[in-house]
């Protein structure tokens, strides 16, 4: 299983009919007047939140070619490039994989303190197939690393580390308070819901997904 996409959400609190007039707004502005940096953001956002991937790519190679030290375009450029390994043939998955990492790592180069980008480059490590960089002592050194950025990061990667090491009490005490210490909940929360689900606590993680929704 690869790293989520859900390691750094945009803005939350737009539905997605929200993020189709946002595109539609910004699109047509670009068609009388150059977009600024923040609005080619805005747009690669809602492109990627309306699942238009190839497009949200598009417009992050873009915004970088011409702005390379804005750190959030390199972060949801991971993002984007971890959800297109689903659609993409498998001689390419590899290479879609480490290029979300090499994105993540551009990011911590230019900001070390990213929270969501440590957690980015965690989960990756833990849960990516060895052939694709996958690697379970690069996991628990990132961490360490991790635990002097966003202790509350840290929990919740902490009891991702202690569920795939077969210690599920110790995963869900952490996931929980790690879900009530995180200031966008959205996550951790999320992350709770799956943990369960693996767990096959089906009450639990139906719980932990109305929560979710109501994010």
């Amino acid at each position: 299983m690869m790293p989520l996409a859900n390691t750094a959400n945009p803005p939350p609190t737009l539905p997605d009919q929200d993020f189709l007039v946002l595109r539609t707004q910004l699109e047509a502005q670009a068609l009388s007047n150059p977009l600024n940096i923040e609005q080619q953001y805005q747009l690669a956002i809602s492109y990627w939140r309306l699942g238009l991937l190839k497009q949200a790519r598009t417009s992050l190679n873009k915004l970088l070619k011409l702005n390379p030290d804005y750190t959030q375009a390199h972060y949801l450029s991971g993002i984007v490039s971890l959800s297109l390994v689903g659609e993409v043939n498998i001689f390419r998955k590899i290479g879609m994989a480490k290029r979300a990492l090499a994105s993540w790592n551009e990011a911590l180069t230019l900001n070390k303190q990213h929270v969501k980008a440590n957690f980015a480059v965690f989960s990756f490590y833990l849960n990516a197939p060895g052939i694709a960089g996958g690697d379970l002592e690069l996991a628990e050194k990132w961490l360490s690393k991790l635990r002097t950025v966003n202790y509350p990061y840290h929990q919740m990667a902490h009891g991702l580390l202690m569920a795939k090491q077969g210690k599920p009490e110790i995963a869900e005490q952490l996931l929980i308070e790690a879900s009530t210490t995180i200031e966008h909940r959205a996550t951790p929360i999320f992350q709770l819901a799956q943990f369960y689900l693996q767990q096959e606590q089906f009450v639990k993680a139906e719980q932990a997904l109305k929560t979710y929704l109501l994010q």
